[in-house]
């Protein structure tokens, strides 16, 4: 029987990452945290997050609307079991964080949702309605420009 927050987990039983199907993304807290010190480690994670949103972009066919990222910086790297990665990108000055891990030959792999930590604004609109999902990646190659309204003071 699968896991439920309506059923009862037991006497000895507490409802946590290790026991409950959660996305890893969501379950960081409860690993100990250690920083990764191996640059070239943290930087090919990094790109690899740009090129995991980038892919994305291309699956969904939102090239021609959604700009293409590049690294702008690596904000964080952290391992408990996984790895956690925090990464800035350009054009779009996004923060964004997900989880990853290396797999047995040395190749990376997602292991959780692309998340947005910063605010995007109307930076994704041109996918809010086709694709909402897509909005926190996107930074969409037409930007439109707020009007300022101005108000005259009258005297």
């Amino acid at each position: 029987m699968a896991p439920s927050i309506l059923r009862p987990l037991g006497p000895f039983s507490h409802r946590n990452c290790r026991n409950v199907p959660v996305d890893a993304s969501y379950c960081l807290c409860e690993y100990r945290k250690e920083k990764i010190e191996d640059e070239e480690l943290g930087h090919r994670m990094a790109q690899f997050v740009i090129d995991e949103i980038n892919e994305i972009f291309v699956e969904f066919n939102v090239t021609k609307l959604c700009t293409p990222l590049t690294l702008e910086k690596v904000e964080k790297v952290e391992k408990t079991r996984i790895y956690e990665i925090s990464v800035k990108a350009a054009p779009s000055g996004g923060k964004f964080s997900t989880v990853l891990k290396l797999v047995n030959n040395g190749d990376l792999q997602r292991n959780g949702d692309i998340l947005r930590l910063n605010s995007y604004k109307k930076a994704g609109d041109c996918v809010a309605s086709s694709l909402p999902d897509l909005r926190p990646l996107c930074y969409c190659r037409e930007q439109k420009m707020e009007k300022s309204v101005r108000r005259k003071s009258r005297k």
